[in-house]
């Protein structure tokens, strides 16, 4: 035996002694979070030929073992997998809770506010009051259960909207959230490139790294990268933006989501403070690419903040948010040129001579106004192209600039002249110069110059208005709880105008227009003795908070007036006596027919229309818990494939270190061994 048998005893026992640290490293370590397995990587060092074998060839020796670092018991692919999937069960545990919350509120049979129990009773109320009109209790009731309905609808409207603004919390607190583990990410990447320079091993380091990856994948759909040194860049799945490149982390920050909105959205921005709507910064996601199932079209349904801001949506709506209304109007705003100017009469009588002028201002504003300070291709734009351009293409001046042309081509465009034109309108309507439908065609070109916003310029309002739909980049209804707030703000304020246009406008009965009276003899608006000219009479049965502000959800009461005692006499019921029941049986016709309409739903009954309110609500419940349940078995699967690998058992721990040390102890006989001979070796030698 030679030296070299030596020094392959002791390489032996460093190797045995290594993998007696990293197996007690591994079992100290079993019930860390994120904790990865870590084994030595050996090798033989070298071998010798000592003779040729004619079976089996060269005849060799080993020389030692060879240690090439610690590494970790990964599977790149099970860690790509999981960073798949988890981003899909966040995704549906925030969906699944979203619509576990508007069951609590809206739900059929165990909701908060039993709100279709008291579309019920306040149907019922109705019914006994046809049966028995002049009956004090009868219209007590009816009084009493519209204001329990208004009530409970009420509240949950501010319920549905403080979960709203949970959600903008959460948003909130998710966007912080990243920067802090891109943040972490980032410097632990200097830390593991700085322990591999040092020779040091980064295992742990990487472990905290991993963890964070895991964890910012269920916030965000994210893809990563790992760089020579040991860095990871990362970058998001569904555009491949930058969030983490080459050691500088790009920020996330928060811009308002629509105007007026107390949302906010996530947007790439350097800035600590809250972006204005119109500020410029790039989105974290596409809006214009999110669909109405909620999924961005290629990166599909990932991510708890996605979640979020799909479930909690733009802004708070009502029934005046339905998106294809709005989008005809303002389109028209334009487009209403041509349709009147084909209307107007071949010879133009000296009535519609305010409006024919005013047409051909407008024109001529169209036709030569010319705008700069856009980039290539084109230096120069039209109206209508500066209209239909996006806001971050236009120049600064660009409002200064339509003002100007206004003031150039459009400078008979004042309030006056248009309120002298629509009084012209009345007049060639009254002569028989025009029709109905023409007068309304005209009526609402005018209406299209006037300014309502502060900057006075009827142009600059248009633009603006066309900016509501590229700004907004999805329709406000889109979202699980801006779609139930249109649905059901929609609901309540059709039946508001149905019980308040039935009290309070007049009737063709008998002949002749009758006004509803009360027992009392009084009608809605009257204004003799006991009203006046100043305070004529108020009997609609619903009243606005803030009036001007329309009949929505949290600005809708009951009259005040049909609370007080014996204040259901005031109900203006009937036209002739109080046997008279036609206008309780035209309210609940009205109540029964089709009326209520929304997006592209058949018209419905109030009932039906809540009922297929709910449906909706519930269909869309099931399939969030039915895909959560689906993907946290996916995830359970990969999970637990990817333990397998990684996670420390400790009966395996506890059978390698039992190896090991056999190991360590065979190597050290050995040596002793080797220290035996040589010193007999010696001895013999001295004597």
């Amino acid at each position: 035996m030679s030296m070299s048998g030596l020094f392959s005893a002791v390489s032996g026992m460093r190797a045995a002694q290594t993998n007696l640290y990293v197996t007690g490293h591994n079992m100290a370590n079993h019930s860390t979070r994120g904790f990865t397995r870590q084994m030595v990587h050996q090798a033989h060092f070298n071998s010798r030929t000592i003779g040729q074998s004619p079976m089996t060839g060269p005849m060799q020796i080993g020389m030692g073992t060879s240690m090439n670092g610690i590494r970790q018991v990964r599977d790149h692919f099970l860690d790509v997998r999981f960073r798949e999937t988890v981003p899909r069960l966040a995704y549906w545990e925030v969906r699944n809770g979203t619509h576990s919350e508007m069951d609590a509120i809206f739900g059929e049979l165990e909701g908060h506010y039993r709100l279709h129990l008291s579309l019920e009773q306040l149907n019922s109320a109705l019914n006994e009051l046809i049966n028995d009109t002049p009956s004090r209790d009868t219209r007590s009731n009816f009084v009493s259960q519209a204001n329990t309905f208004i009530d409970r609808a009420n509240a949950a409207q501010r319920a549905t909207f403080e979960y709203q603004m949970q959600l903008d919390l959460d948003i909130r607190r998710s966007v912080q959230r990243i920067n802090q583990l891109l943040t972490d990410i980032n410097h632990l990447n200097q830390r593991i490139m700085q322990e591999r320079n040092f020779g040091q091993n980064p295992n742990d380091f990487m472990d905290l790294r991993n963890n964070a990856l895991d964890e910012l994948a269920t916030i965000i759909d994210i893809t990563f990268i790992e760089v020579p040194g040991g860095s990871v860049n990362v970058m998001t799945a569904h555009d491949g933006h930058a969030l983490l490149m080459n050691g500088s982390v790009h920020q996330v920050g928060l811009r308002q989501s629509a105007p007026m909105s107390p949302f906010v959205e996530p947007v790439f921005t350097a800035q600590d403070r809250v972006l204005e709507f119109q500020e410029e910064a790039r989105s974290l996601f596409r809006w214009d690419r999110l669909s109405r199932n909620y999924t961005v079209d290629n990166g599909g349904k990932v991510g708890s903040l996605l979640s979020m801001l799909s479930s909690r949506g733009l802004t708070h709506t009502n029934y005046r948010s339905h998106p294809v209304e709005e989008q005809i109007d303002i389109r028209n705003r334009v487009d209403m040129t041509g349709a009147v100017s084909a209307l107007m009469p071949a010879v133009v009588p000296p009535s519609l001579a305010g409006l024919d002028a005013l047409l051909g201002e407008w024109d001529d504003f169209l036709t030569n106004a010319t705008f700069t300070g856009f980039g290539p291709p084109a230096t120069t734009r039209t109206f209508e192209q500066v209209v239909l351009s996006s806001r971050f293409e236009r120049p600064l001046d660009i409002n200064a600039q339509i003002a100007s042309e206004v003031a150039t081509h459009a400078p008979g465009i004042t309030p006056a002249a248009v309120e002298a034109a629509r009084q012209g309108v009345a007049q060639a309507l009254a002569d028989g110069d025009i029709t109905a439908e023409e007068a309304a065609q005209m009526n609402a070109f005018l209406n299209s110059l006037t300014s309502t916003r502060p900057s006075g310029n009827f142009a600059v309002e248009i633009m603006q208005d066309f900016d509501l739909i590229p700004m907004r980049r999805f329709d406000m209804n889109v979202g699980v709880i801006p779609r139930i707030q249109s649905q059901f703000d929609t609901l309540v304020n059709d039946m508001v105008n149905m019980f308040n246009n039935s009290l309070t406008q007049p009737f063709y009965v008998d002949g002749v227009y009758r006004m509803p009276v009360n027992q009392h003899g009084h009608y809605h608006g009257q204004i003799t003795p006991p009203f006046s000219a100043a305070e004529p009479a108020d009997l609609r049965l619903f009243i606005q908070i803030r009036p001007g502000e329309g009949y929505t959800l949290g600005n809708i009461i009951l009259n005040p007036i049909y609370l007080e005692q014996g204040g259901g006499s005031h109900l203006p019921l009937t036209f002739a006596g109080e046997s008279d029941n036609r206008l309780l049986l035209h309210m609940m016709n009205e109540w029964n027919s089709p009326r209520v309409r929304f997006d592209n739903w058949e018209p419905k009954s109030f009932n039906f229309f809540y009922r297929n309110m709910i449906t909706e609500m519930g269909t869309g419940g099931s399939e969030a818990r039915g895909d959560l349940l689906a993907t946290m078995e996916e995830v359970e699967m990969v999970q637990h494939r990817r333990m397998s690998v990684s996670a420390v058992s400790l009966e395996e721990e506890m059978s390698a270190m039992i190896r090991f040390q056999h190991a360590y102890n065979s190597s050290a006989r050995m040596i002793s061994m080797m220290d035996s001979m040589l010193e007999r070796l010696v001895n013999i030698g001295r004597a």
